[in-house]
């Protein structure tokens, strides 16, 4: 049973996930399938486009950057 219950979970942290907003064609705010990055900003058809602030963060949560400003098409 509880490798059923691990397998069920694991596909769950694997997605990354709209949090707030609209993550597809307009504003919102993504948590990245990492668990830890997160953009926040403006969408077209699913992707950064626009305005928007990216925090990336590596394997051990140490930040690796922070981008502010215009994406295109991701």
């Amino acid at each position: 049973m509880k490798k059923l219950l691990i397998l069920l979970i694991i596909p769950l942290f694997s997605f990354s996930q709209c949090l707030v907003g609209d993550c597809e064609n307009g504003r919102g705010f993504l948590l990245y399938a990492d668990g830890i990055s997160l953009y926040q900003g403006e969408w077209k058809d699913g992707t950064e486009h626009g305005w928007g602030i990216l925090i990336l963060y590596d394997d051990d949560g140490n930040l690796m950057g922070v981008y502010d400003g215009e994406f295109q098409n991701g």
